[in-house]
């Protein structure tokens, strides 16, 4: 999102932002890293999400950042769907 503001994006919608652990428990689609690779600490996901509820004061006027992630737990931005907005 910073890259997209800095380059003079308006409006930013968010694919796949749902910062939650499958039913599963796993962290990705594809399960977590193999030893030697970093996966994210349990509280992790709970402590972004929150760091996403301090974005909208701070943004430009004018931008817009719409959460089109089905199911996110990313409650700072209005929720659309993809066809909705295209």
């Amino acid at each position: 999102m910073n890259l997209a503001l800095h380059a003079g994006a308006r409006r930013i919608i968010l694919v796949g932002y749902d910062m939650r652990r499958g039913s599963d428990g796993r962290a990705h689609w594809h399960g977590d890293h193999p030893p030697g690779m970093n996966n994210a600490p349990p509280d992790a996901l709970a402590r972004w999400v929150t760091a996403f509820d301090s974005i909208p004061p701070t943004l430009p006027a004018g931008v817009q950042i719409i959460n089109a992630t089905p199911g996110s737990a990313i409650t700072a931005f209005p929720f659309a769907t993809l066809a909705s907005l295209f």
